[in-house]
């Protein structure tokens, strides 16, 4: 009897410890995600605060974005009518590097999706706070591409959820 009561007794000095050392690794878990939300610095405080990336550096950022639904229904349509694009295609011009949703292959025409939230679009009542600064960045996207040779057409992804055929009337 006393060996399984030292027995019993080593068990759960053992599941003491096992018990200590998860609470412990779960509390220093937190700590680093709170010491990691604490460097994620806004504004003028956050070392590129003005900067920007790289053209290269953008283009590894972009590599990773899937296709969100909208562009896979162009994506779908474009596949459907057997026109080769590019998806993710890119334009540096003055160290200004700029993402477009497709490219077609065979020509100089690029198709952008703008999301009535994110653009300011009439398919949404509401917007995103910065809309204006991406209305910008589109004025700028759009003026690139011009400057560079291409066709650049944009569709609001409203009109395209309605009927997203539109697209082959301007191709």
């Amino acid at each position: 009897m006393e060996i399984l009561g030292k027995t019993l007794y080593f068990i759960i000095g053992d599941l003491f410890w096992i018990i200590k050392i998860q609470v412990d690794l779960d509390l220093r878990n937190i700590q680093m995600k709170q010491e990691k939300i604490s460097l994620s610095i806004r504004g003028d405080k956050n070392p590129m605060y003005g900067k920007t990336h790289t053209p290269e550096a953008i283009k590894k950022i972009f590599s990773y974005r899937k296709m969100n639904k909208t562009e896979k229904i162009v994506a779908d349509l474009l596949d459907q009518q057997k026109i080769p694009y590019e998806f993710q295609f890119f334009i540096t011009d003055n160290s200004i590097c700029k993402s477009y949703d497709f490219k077609l292959k065979d020509r100089p025409v690029i198709i952008e999706v703008d999301g009535d939230f994110w653009h300011g679009g009439p398919g949404s009542k509401t917007y995103w706070k910065d809309v204006d600064k991406v209305k910008l960045n589109d004025v700028l996207k759009e003026s690139i591409a011009k400057t560079k040779g291409y066709k650049l057409l944009r569709f609001w992804e409203s009109d395209l959820k309605k009927d997203v055929n539109i697209i082959l009337q301007y191709l």
